[in-house]
């Protein structure tokens, strides 16, 4: 059978359809405007979310009926872990086992929201342990700076980046899921289709999440509990809930229920099943 070819390069996408190969270009960062005469021939467009499928169409008048929206997802049976894998940040950090965790893994770019979840610390109960797991060597410093500058480092933990293949177990050390955008700025509140909300759901912990349209696109208030983005208090406000609420049956069915149908492979059938219509 013909080979079904989706492309990340507009370019190299567009060269293959002059070749006469069936192929789709899936949109992460939108093209310049220079290059709307390739956009406009390809003949399948996926994107992440539906923000930009609206782009594309305001912007260069792409036929809506060319665009599935296929958002980001996750492999659930990664995260089937044994139950003595849950306190691997507990031993590792040397805490009670009954120490509350609020967890944030990922960039610690401002966008990210990090700092909002950092100043909400100082609203908690100091036994409530506020952690972050990831960056990079900028954006890490940057981060450092920022709690030392606010006097943060004694209520929040900060670790370096992990292999991915520790996050199973460092996600279901948590009580609680953080999800911390920032609306400041557009690449966190409407461009992103957040890879850490479908762990978080496939961890199956309580998750908090700024209500910005990019996370609302995938969760929504049967699965976790927001707050108002860029605002520490009432983040801290939504874990302190989440944390009482930590064996609610329904949002745990509703997380569970998302995590299933966010798969990578129920994604790829979707794009499969498009491309080749």
């Amino acid at each position: 059978p013909e080979a079904l070819i989706l492309s990340r390069d507009l370019y190299a996408a567009f060269q293959l359809m002059k070749q006469g190969r069936k192929v789709a270009f899936e949109v992460h960062d939108l093209p310049g405007k220079r290059a709307t005469a390739m956009l406009r021939q390809i003949p399948r467009i996926i994107t992440t979310n539906k923000w930009k499928k609206e782009q594309l169409i305001k912007q260069f008048n792409i036929d809506p009926l060319l665009i599935r929206v296929a958002p980001n997802a996750v492999d659930v049976k990664k995260f089937s872990i044994s139950p003595g894998a849950i306190r691997k940040l507990h031993q590792e950090l040397n805490w009670a086992a009954d120490r509350k965790v609020v967890l944030y893994t990922g960039s610690l770019y401002p966008w990210k929201g990090v700092q909002t979840l950092a100043l909400a610390a100082q609203y908690l109960d100091p036994e409530v342990a506020v952690v972050f797991i990831g960056g990079g060597d900028s954006d890490r410093k940057e981060f450092m700076e920022f709690l030392r500058g606010k006097n943060l480092l004694s209520r929040v933990v900060s670790l370096p980046h992990r292999p991915h293949g520790e996050m199973p177990s460092l996600l279901a050390s948590a009580n609680v899921l953080v999800l911390p955008t920032s609306a400041k700025e557009q690449m966190g509140k409407m461009e992103t289709s957040p890879l850490k909300a479908f762990e978080y759901l496939a961890a199956e912990r309580p998750i908090v999440a700024a209500n910005v349209p990019s996370s609302r696109e995938v969760l929504d208030k049967s699965s976790a509990i927001f707050f108002r983005p860029d605002d520490p208090q009432d983040c801290a406000r939504a874990i302190v809930q989440a944390l009482r609420q930590r064996y609610d049956e329904a949002m745990f069915i509703a997380r569970h229920g998302l995590a299933q149908r966010h798969t990578w492979e129920n994604r790829a059938r979707e794009v499969l099943a498009f491309i080749s219509s």
